[in-house]
C-alpha cells in the first residue's frame, strides 16, 4: 500500500514539474526586455483570470485543481490567480482550507 501511495505521489510531482517547466519556457519566450516581459506577463495573467471567470459562469463552483487542469498551469499558479480574484472581490471562497475549498462568483447586487 505504501509503495502505491509513493508511486501516485511521484507521478503527481512529475506532472507538476512538467507544467512548471512549460511555464518557465513560456516566460523565456517572452524576451529579455524587462518592460516587454512585464507587459506580456500581465496580459497572460489577465487572460488566465478571464478564463477562470468564464469557467465559473458555467460551473457553480470550481476548485484549485479544476483551474490547474483546465488551464494547464501548476496548482500554485492556479491558487495565486484564485487568491487575486478573491482579493478583487470577483469570487468568493467556499470552505476554510484544503481539498474541500472551492470558489464561486460573487453575486452582484442590483440597486
Amino acid at each position: 500500500m505504501i509503495i502505491f501511495v509513493y508511486k501516485k505521489r511521484n507521478k503527481f510531482l512529475e506532472q507538476e514539474i512538467s507544467i512548471l517547466e512549460k511555464e518557465k519556457e513560456e516566460g523565456e519566450k517572452i524576451g529579455n526586455n524587462l518592460a516587454e516581459y512585464r507587459e506580456q506577463v500581465n496580459l497572460l495573467k489577465k487572460a488566465r483570470k478571464t478564463k477562470i471567470l468564464n469557467l465559473l459562469e458555467f460551473n457553480k463552483n470550481i476548485s484549485n485543481d479544476d483551474v490547474a487542469d483546465k488551464l494547464g498551469i501548476s496548482r500554485t499558479s492556479a491558487f495565486r490567480y484564485l487568491e487575486e480574484l478573491q482579493r478583487d472581490g470577483k469570487i468568493s471562497q467556499i470552505g476554510k482550507t484544503g481539498r474541500f475549498v472551492s470558489y464561486s462568483l460573487v453575486k452582484k447586487r442590483n440597486n
